[in-house]
């Protein structure tokens, strides 16, 4: 079960990621992904 997470986590990111590329903003990135605010937040910064 935890490869699953694992492969979920990462397409999570690959999705924030994408979504980030594309001008969304952190609201936006919260109602899409799963992932937690501080996660979305460095992700954003990185990007």
């Amino acid at each position: 079960m935890r490869i699953k997470s694992i492969v979920s986590e990462s397409r999570q990111i690959q999705r924030a990621i994408a979504l980030i590329k594309l001008g969304a903003r952190l609201q936006v990135l919260e109602s899409e992904t799963d992932l937690s605010y501080e996660r979305l937040l460095r992700l954003y910064k990185e990007v």
